[in-house]
């Protein structure tokens, strides 16, 4: 019960017209608290149980992955893509569904390719570098609003092969 609420609360935050307006001035917003990352052993499984709880949210078959239109759900907050911008914005939605399969099946989004992107959102990029790319010294289960909207949109290429060493790393099946 309480990742259901955990989930609904990410999805508030995420899709918050005030965290948004401050985001656009350069203010700081309250980092989203996904669980509390003290032991780095279980980190990839506890990002994953936040991501499938997440996933479940919108997930409308229920197959435990978002489908391309499940997906666009998702980042229209339900309201889908508007008839008199549809042209304009399915290409952003391909284009952003295309940088989160990071699996051989492209027809939907899994738990572990939406952890993959949330991991993204929580490291510190400063002490990333800081540390020598220490990525253990990186995370602490919060995510950042500014990185985490911002992740599919810039530098897609670079972001991509982030996340899929992240993917790779964490929940590929080797």
């Amino acid at each position: 019960m309480f990742e259901g609420i955990k989930a609904k609360r990410f999805d508030k935050w995420t899709n918050s017209d005030k965290n948004f307006q401050k985001y656009q001035e350069g203010k700081k917003v309250k980092d989203f608290k996904m669980f509390n990352a003290k032991d780095l052993s279980t980190y990839s499984s506890d990002v994953n149980k936040f991501s499938q709880n997440y996933i479940k949210r919108w997930d409308t078959d229920g197959d435990g992955a978002w489908t391309k239109d499940e997906f666009i759900s998702m980042a229209t907050n339900g309201a889908g893509i508007p008839d008199e911008c549809k042209e304009d914005y399915e290409q952003l939605f391909d284009d952003l569904f295309v940088n989160l399969n990071l699996d051989d099946d492209d027809s939907t989004v899994s738990s572990e390719e939406f952890a993959a992107q949330l991991i993204m959102a929580d490291i510190n990029w400063e002490t990333y570098d800081k540390t020598g790319r220490d990525l253990s010294q990186s995370l602490d289960g919060k995510l950042d609003y500014g990185v985490y909207s911002s992740i599919g949109m810039n530098s897609p290429a670079d972001n991509k092969e982030i996340k899929q060493a992240l993917y790779d790393h964490f929940y590929a099946e080797t």
